[in-house]
């Protein structure tokens, strides 16, 4: 089902998913890691926000297309250089911000766990683990998951606060 953890939004009560081999490779400190990361999405109400942009990215789409095709039949060739201009710049601006929305949620939910337990050890074993069982699971996205990782360990390791008595 899930190859990592995952928070769900879907139906009357939220759910947690936790695949079963990581669920097993994770002691219970890193469970608790990867419980308040996922409860920290939703606390912050991180699913609907992406959802929310990506109905924006789709509505821009479509109402780019119909106005598009009007200027077209309208004969305001002028206009389309400048609509087109528009409407990229739109585009660009919402994928950015999803895109920095995935990350920083990531990074936040990441920050919360780790201040909730007073240390950053067990996310960033945790992250490791979680990356471990991925590779595994899928091979050919390696290169990928790896560059996810190396991203969360840097932010998190430059969080010196956060570190507690070894």
């Amino acid at each position: 089902m899930y190859q990592s953890p995952v928070f769900t939004p879907l139906g009357k009560k939220p759910e947690i998913f936790i695949y079963e081999k990581l669920f097993y490779a994770l002691d219970d400190n890193e469970t608790e890691a990867i419980i308040l990361h996922e409860t920290y999405h939703f606390i912050k109400k991180d699913a609907f926000k992406r959802y929310l942009l990506a109905l924006a990215i789709l509505s821009l789409v479509g109402f780019s297309l119909l106005a598009f095709v009007a200027i077209l039949l309208s004969g305001l060739h002028l206009f389309i250089i400048i609509f087109t201009i528009v409407v990229v710049s739109g585009l660009i601006t919402t994928i950015s911000m999803l895109k920095i929305n995935l990350v920083y949620g990531e990074i936040s939910s990441d920050i919360f766990a780790a201040k909730t337990m007073k240390t950053n050890i067990y996310v960033i074993s945790s992250l490791k683990k979680s990356l471990e069982i991925a590779e595994q699971a899928y091979p050919d996205k390696k290169k990928r998951l790896q560059r996810v990782y190396r991203r969360r360990r840097i932010s998190l390791e430059n969080i010196t606060y956060l570190n507690g008595p070894d």
